[in-house]
């Protein structure tokens, strides 16, 4: 865009969602099938050029050629040196009755160390010139594929450049995983998102970053690495909800976690939402870490004077939509319905809100990090 970051004022909304956002968005996965595509690639790109140069459409310099001959067969030295690093791997794992492993860094960046290091023609060729390499292939993906789907050429550069730059900080962590039935596999993790975003906002000319979760907003500026060089302000204000209108109550004695789920547990839970049940007039809506949760303590129960519609698995938007609008008529008509998981996140949006309360089944995880550190600052836990 032309644009210097020094020169840009960075506005982030719904902040709270930046770090997994980061933390995601660097997740790189390597294996067999990714490093072959790419080599094809190559190959399809170096053969269109010669063909386009025989018909006088441009030229292309001798060193172009030799520079991606050179990539080509170190990506080739790359796949061979992970094949035997794989096997090496799945073995460990199969003895280990394990599907996953971390690897340690150290060990990646030597075996493509020597891979780059073993090329008889002398020359030296880093990773980041692979990476540079690959981001300039240019080959006719399907039509029939989604648009603008990813070469394999440009996620094979996206990771060398992913590891030449963080390769040696224990940040970003290397797991190896060859589960049943699938192919094994190399996948990055970043595990530290203010590695990435603490170089953006210094170098930036300020920033404002605003969530109506955001708290506390020294937790997520720890997170997320703001300089501590410049000025940092934060500004908490008060909800508009008159308190009386939007209560917020806490249930005790019940818990979402998987090892301490059971039928006692579940009724405990339904008394609760039986108790919300009697006080709220209006619709309610019920959310529930998984579908086999809210089956487990909605489905199958009988609920005194409410309808129960309930959200399943692989619903459609437009089927979603028509259930509020469903909602929204029995809210009229004086009706009550304790709607289920997932029908919320639909109706906030609304400028008519059509449930009165609300009952969360367990707190939603984001990245493991994020979850430490909330839990840390808060043991406000449902």
């Amino acid at each position: 865009m032309g644009i210097k970051l020094d020169e840009v004022i960075i506005i982030v909304d719904e902040a709270h969602n930046l770090p997994d956002r980061i933390t995601k968005g660097m997740q790189r996965t390597i294996n067999d099938e990714l490093v072959l595509s790419a080599r094809l690639e190559m190959e399809e790109h170096i053969e269109t050029l010669e063909e386009k140069e025989r018909k006088g459409l441009f030229d292309v310099r001798p060193e172009t050629y030799a520079n991606l001959r050179a990539v080509k067969a170190a990506i080739e030295r790359i796949r061979a040196d992970l094949a035997g690093f794989f096997r090496t791997q799945t073995q460990s794992l199969y003895k280990e009755k394990s599907e996953e492993t971390r690897i340690d860094n150290q060990d990646l960046l030597n075996l493509l160390s020597s891979a780059l290091a073993s090329d008889i023609s002398g020359k030296n060729i880093s990773l980041n010139q692979i990476s540079e390499t690959l981001a300039t292939i240019e080959v006719e993906l399907d039509p029939d594929l989604d648009e603008g789907k990813e070469t394999a050429s440009e996620r094979l550069s996206d990771l060398f450049g992913l590891i030449d730059r963080l390769g040696e900080n224990r940040a970003l962590a290397f797991i190896f995983s060859h589960g049943k039935g699938d192919a094994p596999r190399l996948t990055t993790h970043l595990l530290d998102p203010g590695i990435v975003a603490g170089p953006v906002f210094e170098q930036a000319a300020g920033a404002l970053l605003m969530s109506g979760t955001l708290s506390p907003p020294e937790m997520y500026g720890e997170l997320l690495s703001l300089p501590s060089t410049r000025p940092i302000s934060s500004k908490e204000y008060p909800s508009p909800f008159l308190s009386d209108k939007r209560p917020v109550a806490i249930a005790t004695g019940v818990t979402s976690k998987y090892t301490r789920r059971g039928p006692q547990n579940n009724e405990k839970i339904r008394a609760h939402i039986r108790a919300i049940s009697v006080a709220a007039p209006g619709h309610i809506a019920v959310f529930a870490p998984s579908y086999a949760m809210l089956e487990e303590i909605v489905g199958g129960e009988i609920w005194h004077g409410r309808r129960v519609l309930k959200e399943e698995s692989g619903w459609s938007k437009g089927r979603i939509d028509s259930l509020l609008r469903d909602m929204d008529m029995a809210r009229s008509a004086g009706e009550k319905n304790p709607a289920c998981r997932g029908i919320l996140s639909k109706v906030r949006r609304r400028r008519r809100l059509s449930s009165k309360s609300v009952r969360c089944c367990g707190l939603h995880r984001t990245s493991d990090s994020t979850a430490i550190r909330r839990t840390e600052s808060s043991q406000r836990l449902l």
